[in-house]
């Protein structure tokens, strides 16, 4: 048999020092090195999607007992996946980047019961028909015989049906191809070549959507309060124009040209935006789809922890990474006490972190070690200096290190720690967090 499904040990696994990825070194150790260096937050991320959904069972790794090492499985195909698994089992494979070591240790931590120690492969025991498929996924569609991806349109039906999301072009297809005022010719045009990129590009301009009378509510369904017929007929303008063979993406590639489109628009298509419907309305409505229905964002009173767990920040740091998982577990209803101080000394740290890493300029107004007040004042300016986040990012956290009645002030924290009187509101803390949590996310980001 040219090849058999065979279950090896991870740990087993050889990556392959003749990746085609890259020049060739002598060693597994050399291989996994280069690896890192080049993917970094890549592998990482492939990590973490199998911690959480496990391998896909439709791409098997394929291995060979050939190679520098013969007695063990050299990865033919499947080399970055072979090295999240090691990794995620391993971090200590990884040598020179602690930042990236730190991050997979809280990984292999957080699902080291879950982490495959073995798994299904491919064994080829002829190279040269292993290379016949290696070629035929790697390079290209080969007139058909290799995997032909999906374009723009195809992908947006697949999230729409499967994941339930919508994107904004796709709704204005489905409100367009179901309109009676929309001419035939249009309509089979929309099915068949939608140029949906373009309309991705045009639709993500809030001052285009403002133009044709439509918005995008929190749950990316778009809406409007505008007279249906008018918001259709400027829409069907829209893609007639899109949809010219003449047209070229330049018209519309910048913020500038997309303003000169629609200052050039023609006034007989163009949308009376001050003609009203009586009650506002969706246009996800005319989808029919078989996922669940969108449901809005829970509020911060439905939360029940500090940080909400659709929150993921890259935390170097092991020992803060850690709080920053213990905080996305804890109930603050619960365990107020541990969460608040939890929460401040998680933000104390980052601050740390930030000012070992970067060295900002902290003015303190006493001998000693600065405030919190004073180390997020100082990173806030070499933040906004730097260009990694705006003043209205940093004012949550400033606002709150300046408010005596906040969590994150002084006075406060003594109070929760000290005062047996004293205890802290639930809600305060999970919106204190919220109110800081882009601060923290683009200080984490943005650490070397």
């Amino acid at each position: 048999m040219p090849v058999t499904i065979k279950k090896i040990a991870v740990s087993d696994l050889i990556v392959n020092p003749e990746n085609f990825r890259y020049d060739p070194v002598s060693s597994q150790r050399e291989a996994i090195d280069v690896m890192v260096k080049e993917q970094k937050e890549n592998i990482f991320e492939l990590a973490r999607d199998i911690a959480e959904n496990g391998i896909n069972p439709n791409d098997k790794i394929a291995v060979a007992y050939t190679g520098p090492e013969k007695d063990s499985p050299t990865v033919l195909e499947g080399n970055r996946r072979s090295l999240a698994l090691k990794l995620l089992d391993n971090p200590n494979l990884i040598e020179n980047n602690v930042k990236l070591k730190g991050k997979f240790e809280q990984l292999h931590n957080t699902f080291k019961t879950k982490i495959p120690q073995e798994i299904e492969v491919n064994v080829f025991d002829d190279l040269t028909e292993a290379n016949k498929w290696i070629k035929l996924k790697h390079t290209g569609e080969n007139k058909g015989a290799g995997t032909v991806g999906w374009n723009a349109h195809q992908t947006a039906r697949y999230k729409e049906k499967i994941e339930n999301k919508s994107s904004i072009s796709l709704q204005i297809f489905h409100l367009l191809q179901e309109s009676p005022d929309v001419p035939d010719q249009l309509k089979i045009r929309l099915k068949d070549d939608p140029k949906i990129t373009n309309f991705d590009r045009m639709m993500a301009d809030p001052q285009a959507r403002a133009f044709f009378g439509i918005e995008v509510n929190k749950n990316g369904a778009v809406q409007s309060s505008v007279s249906k017929k008018e918001v259709i007929k400027g829409l069907a303008q829209l893609a007639t124009d899109l949809l010219d063979p003449r047209f070229t993406v330049g018209k519309i590639y910048s913020k500038e040209n997309r303003a000169k489109y629609l200052n050039e628009f023609d006034p007989n298509k163009k949308p009376n935006i001050s003609s009203k419907e009586t009650n506002p309305w969706h246009l996800v409505t005319t989808i029919q789809t078989s996922g669940p229905e969108l449901r809005p964002k829970p509020q911060p009173s439905e939360r029940k922890v500090v940080i909400p767990k659709n929150c993921s920040i890259n935390i170097g740091n092991p020992k803060v990474s850690n709080i920053f998982t213990e905080l996305k577990k804890l109930e603050v209803a619960k365990y107020p006490n541990a969460a608040s101080v939890l929460l401040r000394v998680f933000v104390e740290l980052s601050c740390d972190c930030y000012i070992d890493a970067r060295k900002p300029n902290i003015n303190t107004q006493r001998k000693g070690n600065p405030t919190l007040k004073e180390k997020v004042i100082g990173i806030s300016e070499d933040m906004m200096k730097s260009g990694f986040a705006t003043k209205d990012i940093c004012k949550g956290i400033q606002t709150g290190v300046g408010d005596r009645h906040n969590i994150l002030s002084i006075d406060t924290f003594h109070n929760y720690v000290h005062n047996r009187f004293f205890s802290p509101n639930p809600e305060n803390l999970i919106t204190a967090w919220d109110n800081i949590q882009e601060f923290m996310t683009r200080l984490w980001n943005n650490l070397p």
